[in-house]
């Protein structure tokens, strides 16, 4: 038994301790035995009076992976900043990305793909060229582009977190 809300266009369901992660494995198997396409991520259970807030933007966070279902990370400082109400998170990021963005869809440049896996392989050059089959120099004029474009270096550490949240913040949308 559970408690359940739409919130953002997206039904939660709030479940004992415990009961999450199998609830979401059937529910998941439920929805696409139907046909529908539909991800379910779910989040930690947690003690404290914000608990279930934490909980909701973990599972929120999950479904960036994509899966049928998603397993919540621990919770994380992003996940904590995407909780805020209080920050303007979704401003910021398309402050910082949508130059970007419209960027790549006038010249098909693949801005946002060297930026996601420059960003998931640790801002490791020779690992983002072997990964796009592109030679270093490509890898490093693009990252110049994207600093042009958004004001923000990937390269020094502030700037590449910053980069880091607005992906995640436009990941949830």
């Amino acid at each position: 038994s559970g408690v359940e809300a739409l919130v953002d266009e997206r039904l939660v369901i709030a479940v004992p301790d415990g009961d999450g992660p199998v609830l979401s494995q059937q529910m998941g198997a439920y929805l696409h035995g139907a046909g529908l396409t539909a991800k379910v991520g779910y989040g930690g259970a947690y003690a404290q009076a914000s608990g279930f807030r934490w909980s909701y933007f973990e599972a929120r966070e999950s479904l960036t992976r994509g899966l049928p279902v998603n397993t919540p990370d621990r919770l994380s400082l992003t996940s904590l900043l995407m909780a805020s109400e209080d920050v303007p998170l979704a401003d910021l990021a398309a402050e910082a990305l949508d130059p970007v963005v419209a960027f790549d869809q006038r010249h098909h440049a693949e801005l946002m793909v060297t930026l996601e896996r420059y960003l998931m392989l640790n801002g490791s050059v020779a690992a983002v060229a072997e990964a796009l089959q592109l030679h270093r120099n490509t890898v490093r004029y693009r990252l110049q582009q994207i600093q042009d474009l958004s004001g923000y270096d990937p390269g020094v550490t502030a700037d590449r977190v910053h980069l880091y949240l607005a992906l995640n913040v436009r990941g949830l949308r």
